[in-house]
């Protein structure tokens, strides 16, 4: 029964087995659910601290924390290594072993891709904030919801990435299902400005989506050379220092007053930060950058549902219905080819 299980996937294209992938799959969820928090600690910290500080106050924290978690696991290595002289040999042979396989790239150019990735996911951020002072909420949610689609081409044109008809068809249904997110604002939109500022704003938006496209394409070569927590601790430091400066110019202070603001600061920085990202990057082991994106597409459905239970909050049915197309359209695009990491 396994075999022709086995069979039937391999004949539709499927990369790799569903079910192999479903531990993955769910840590990745739990990555977004701890990646919608991020608002909700944003909009108490504002009360307080610049978002300039912000930011500073929340790569501090992920930075101290991968860092110390990064040395303490070499030191219990080196250790290990000590009481084990050959086990030590083994694995310098296996390391030797994986860095031919891999070809890693020069130090210099891997710190060149760091810095980009950074500047650039830094450069999203920056352009999708810019359009919400020039558009509208709306125009510049929907046009950040096509990130998946420039991941898509991007994946496709430059790296060389395959995908079948199925993937296709799920991206095409869960970027649709995004669409869905915002329909209902858009059947009871009472104002709408359309001059030059808004336009420029539009063209942001739709930047910003493309330029984080680019973000996680890079994140996702950088991975293939680095380890996960030498990735993340390297990221967090470049990204502090990339944000010091502006920290320094346009904040009076980083530290919080109030028990309420320290909670925040601490959500964001080991919820936000040392959490969602631990399990976001982990999971990039098993899956491909466009999947990705469009499994993203899901984070606002937690902040809904949680909105929905302690808030009393009201769910549309075209919430729902945006959530039943994305979720279709993640199957389709999981069980396709080009989901994976390969």
């Amino acid at each position: 029964m396994l075999n022709v299980f086995s069979d039937r996937e391999a004949q539709n294209g499927v990369s790799r087995s569903f079910y192999e992938s479903t531990i993955p799959f769910i840590v990745l969820l739990l990555g977004i659910v701890a990646i919608s928090s991020t608002a909700i600690f944003i909009k108490v910290a504002l009360k307080e601290l610049t978002v300039e500080a912000i930011l500073f106050d929340r790569l501090s924290i992920s930075t101290l924390t991968f860092a110390s978690w990064s040395l303490g696991l070499e030191f219990w290595r080196s250790r290990g290594e000590d009481n084990n002289a050959i086990s030590q040999t083994s694995s310098k042979t296996e390391e030797v072993s994986d860095s031919a396989k891999k070809a890693k790239p020069a130090i210099q150019l891997l710190a060149g891709l760091m810095i980009l990735l950074v500047v650039t996911h830094t450069t999203g951020r920056f352009l999708y904030m810019w359009s919400l002072k020039q558009t509208t909420a709306l125009n510049a949610l929907t046009l950040s919801n096509l990130t998946p689609i420039f991941t898509f081409l991007g994946a496709w044109l430059f790296v060389g990435k395959k995908f079948d008809r199925r993937f296709s068809i799920g991206l095409a249904i869960a970027v649709g299902g995004g669409f869905f997110l915002t329909l209902e604002d858009w059947l009871h939109l009472e104002e709408q400005t359309f001059g030059s500022m808004a336009l420029l704003g539009d063209a942001a938006a739709l930047l910003s989506a493309m330029v984080y496209a680019l973000a996680i394409l890079m994140a996702e070569r950088l991975l293939r050379y680095l380890p996960s927590l030498t990735f993340l601790t390297w990221r967090s430091a470049v990204s502090l220092a990339f944000i010091a400066p502006f920290v320094w110019l346009k904040s009076d202070s980083i530290i919080p007053v109030s028990t309420e603001g320290w909670l925040s600061i601490l959500g964001l920085g080991l919820i936000c930060g040392v959490l969602a990202r631990s399990l976001t990057t982990y999971a990039f082991k098993y899956f491909s950058a466009p999947f990705m994106t469009i499994v993203f597409l899901l984070e606002p459905f937690p902040v809904a549902f949680f909105a929905w239970i302690f808030l009393g909050e009201f769910i549309s049915p075209f919430n729902i219905m945006g959530f039943i197309l994305i979720s279709i359209g993640i199957y389709l695009a999981k069980t396709g080819k080009g989901s994976d990491s390969v």
